[in-house]
């Protein structure tokens, strides 16, 4: 594999990585004031505005826990990514042979 692929890939990789992270972050954001919302308005009609509103935070605890690993687990496997491509490139380089114009130039 040469070595412009190897960068084409390291790119679609960051890519699609910075892509999930921003997708969950879009969907946590827009979970959490739908959420908000609904805990408001039953803590309006019932009149139990503490309740509602401790059992509203440990939700929104939980699911931040949820979303926070699942951005986790797509670093986890961006740096998996990372090093299989690293021993790509490290291959491509061993096997590059003499005089493709890699030689320095005075």
């Amino acid at each position: 594999m040469d070595h412009e692929t190897v960068k084409q890939m390291r790119g679609a990789k960051d890519l699609l990585q910075d892509g999930v992270d921003a997708a969950v972050t879009s969907i946590q954001k827009a979970q959490r004031g739908v959420v908000h919302r609904t805990y408001m308005i039953v803590a309006h009609v019932s009149h139990l505005d503490l309740p509602v509103q401790a059992i509203e935070s440990v939700q929104q605890t939980i699911t931040d826990s949820i979303y926070a690993s699942i951005r986790l687990g797509a670093h986890a496997a961006g740096a998996a990514a990372t090093l299989a491509l690293d021993c790509l490139e490290s291959r491509a380089t061993d096997e590059e042979p003499i005089g493709t114009g890699l030689e320095q130039e005075t």
